[in-house]
């Protein structure tokens, strides 16, 4: 799956381009937003349309969604304030701890 719109497009299109009558075969993306349920029922259809086409089955998930943004602002050099209130929907323990870990457990359960 990707999540931004500019990076599935380009990778819809490479695929497409690869997949026609070459030995090179491109993963096929399917736009998700892990952290977004109402995106996971859509994105298991196109999936599954995708695999009824070219009579396919799905033998595997690499489910590596995640995000890292504390690493990301030291890599850049930033200075940053840290918040430890978990549960605060603003913090970034709460995003890190949804894409990481709840949003894997969404495309698993919906691959089962």
């Amino acid at each position: 799956t990707v999540r931004k719109q500019s990076q599935y497009d380009e990778m819809k299109t490479a695929a497409e381009k690869s997949n026609n009558g070459t030995n090179t075969k491109q993963p096929y993306p399917i736009l998700l937003d892990v952290t977004n349920d109402e995106q996971i029922p859509t994105a298991m259809k196109q999936l599954q349309n995708y695999l009824n086409d070219h009579n396919k089955n799905l033998i595997a998930v690499v489910n590596n969604a995640g995000i890292n943004p504390e690493g990301d602002k030291i890599n850049e050099g930033e200075t940053y304030e840290i918040r430890n209130e978990l549960a605060d929907p603003t913090t970034i323990g709460r995003r890190v701890f949804e894409t990481n870990v709840i949003g894997v457990g969404r495309v698993t359960k919906a691959c089962l």
